[in-house]
């Protein structure tokens, strides 16, 4: 070919026509955007574009199908794997607890209720008990209140199903002798019957506060039985407020609580029923003891009168020694025989609260010598020396209003005087034999 003509193309198997190797033009720097600096940027042809798009397709359904088959294997593991994680075990184990805690706390609230039950039913079987055997020492005011608190109590008792002590009044009796009460069997100790919370495999314990405040004594609950005395009320219910007085924390519902204070209420008031009675029973003893020291006293001042008249029976008229006799506190110088002078120191202390001074005393023990004297200077006053009873030491002559007939003084003698042991005489007297209104004698 001559130069200047165009250079002739050659042509594809596809009818394309492409460049000859020798005639594509040299290849130049592109520039930051990725084009050629120089030649513009040439947009692929619809028939050039479709293979790409159809190979990138089949790479994205590649790419998507891997993390797919990685993500569900993920998937697939994670509960196992979660399962077995420390977090996961701390909250199923914190589930598992609160489930045994409440099945715990069901129990600790069943056992309670159950024993509040069994001692509010004793404590209304000693009501009546206790009601019965006081009824004719306690005051009804007092009785009254028990029962009202009984009837409440039993009311309550019928509402939980339980078995109803009898309310009606009881008959009026005396109290009956003491005996000693019948042993409950521990088998059917209202308390002690009730089933102890076992616990079961995989449920925890129920906490420790809970435990420990409704767990039930293992000795049985000695509650007083319906043939005993009101002295046995006192411990027994002292039993019977232990168990009413545990309430274990966040169990205990309305009805119950109402049970167990309606109780509490009525061994009370059982208490101070049996303190009102032994009160009385400690008064009638201490006046039965009272009456048995005057009764011995009595007796031995009897003793000791009759000691005395024997120990001076020895001796002579006129002749008694001074030790033998004794003094009187208010008369100087007067003496007596012993029993003789206790006797008279009595109607003195009731002679001066009659008059407000004490018997004047003019004359006492007479030993034989005065009676001598007493002859000689007063004649036929006096009696034969050795047959006066003033020798004896059991008769005084008075004075200060007493010496004469008539006066308050010697009236109120012939009235009272007999009750201390000691008269005027017949012959003394008014019309008798020797009338001297002064002499008085004791009488043994």
């Amino acid at each position: 070919m001559s130069d200047g003509m165009p250079t002739p193309s050659r042509s594809s198997r596809g009818g394309r026509h492409v460049a000859g190797r020798a005639e594509r033009p040299p290849k130049t720097p592109r520039s930051p955007a990725g084009r050629s600096a120089t030649t513009p940027h040439r947009r692929a042809t619809p028939t050039q574009e479709a293979p790409r798009r159809a190979a990138g397709r089949v790479a994205k359904t590649a790419v998507a199908a891997a993390l797919m088959v990685s993500v569900g294997g993920f998937a697939m593991a994670a509960p196992s794997d979660l399962t077995q994680s420390p977090l996961m075990a701390d909250v199923a184990g914190a589930r598992a607890q609160r489930v045994a805690s409440a099945v715990a706390a069901e129990q600790v609230s069943t056992l309670h209720r159950e024993s509040v039950v069994a001692a509010a039913g004793a404590a209304a079987e000693q009501a009546q008990t206790v009601r019965t055997a006081s009824v004719t020492v306690v005051p009804a005011q007092t009785l009254a209140k028990l029962d009202q608190a009984t009837a409440d109590l039993n009311r309550l008792l019928a509402a939980a199903g339980a078995p109803v002590a009898p309310t009606s009044p009881a008959p009026q009796m005396t109290p009956t002798p003491q005996t000693s009460p019948t042993p409950v069997p521990a088998s059917t100790d209202p308390v002690t019957a009730a089933p102890t919370a076992q616990p079961t495999a995989g449920v925890a314990e129920p906490p420790p506060a809970a435990s420990a405040a409704t767990a039930p004594s293992a000795a049985p609950t000695p509650f007083l039985s319906a043939s005993s005395a009101p002295a046995d009320a006192t411990s027994a219910s002292a039993a019977v407020l232990d168990v009413l007085g545990a309430v274990p924390a966040q169990v205990e519902d309305a009805a119950t609580k109402e049970l167990r204070t309606t109780a509490s209420r009525v061994v009370d008031l059982i208490a101070e029923v049996t303190q009102t009675v032994r009160d009385q029973e400690a008064a009638e003893e201490a006046t039965a003891a009272a009456d048995a020291e005057t009764t011995l006293a009595a007796a031995d001042q009897e003793a000791t009168r009759a000691a005395q008249r024997v120990s001076l029976d020895s001796y002579a008229n006129g002749r008694i020694p001074a030790s033998a006799l004794c003094e009187l506190t208010f008369a100087a110088g007067a003496e007596l025989r012993c029993d003789a002078a206790a006797a008279i120191e009595q109607l003195d202390v009731a002679y001066r609260g009659q008059f407000g001074t004490d018997l004047v005393i003019s004359d006492s023990y007479r030993p034989y010598a005065s009676q001598i004297a007493c002859l000689r200077t007063k004649g036929s006053l006096c009696a034969v020396p050795g047959t006066s009873n003033h020798g004896l030491g059991k008769a005084v002559d008075l004075g200060g209003g007493a010496q004469s007939f008539g006066t308050a003084q010697h009236r109120w003698l012939l009235a009272n005087a007999a009750t201390y042991g000691w008269t005027l005489p017949t012959w003394a007297r008014v019309g008798g034999s020797k009338p001297e209104p002064w002499h008085w004698e004791f009488v043994d």
